[in-house]
């Protein structure tokens, strides 16, 4: 739990540098060296903890979802990669945690799951913590 917000703190400022230092990088080529590292990480995590593999009956039935879940990564990738070369890495990575309220907001809009009154709570922390951030840095 610590681990996380350190990687994605260290790949923001990497992803900025990359996109808009003295030389900027293209986005995609940005996005290439983000999927690559991304790709050995979770290659080595896997061969230490080995899951089932599905069948190809599974993987057939499930390609549509899986194309869409891939492509609508990359354009959320492509536009994460954009904004940080755009804006400071600090401001930028902060607004990262919004995508938790976007994401209970189409769990309710597509799905009906509705929000817990915690979620909820959490939620409007993760809002007013972001217009301050906006405000102040």
């Amino acid at each position: 739990a610590v681990l996380s917000p350190i990687c994605i703190g260290v790949a923001g400022v990497l992803v900025r540098k990359l996109a808009s230092g003295g030389k900027p990088e293209h986005p995609q080529v940005v996005m290439i060296y983000l999927s690559v590292i991304t790709t050995l990480v979770v290659a080595v995590y896997t061969l230490v903890y080995p899951a089932q593999v599905p069948s190809w009956d599974t993987i057939v039935n499930a390609a549509p979802a899986l194309f869409a879940v891939g492509l609508s990564g990359w354009l959320n990738q492509l536009c994460i990669t954009m904004g940080l070369a755009r804006a400071p890495a600090a401001k930028a990575t902060a607004m990262g945690y919004l995508s938790v309220v976007f994401a209970a907001a189409a769990d309710f809009l597509l799905f009906g799951i509705s929000m817990s009154p915690m979620t909820a709570v959490g939620g409007l922390i993760i809002v007013w913590s972001a217009i301050l951030v906006a405000i102040y840095r």
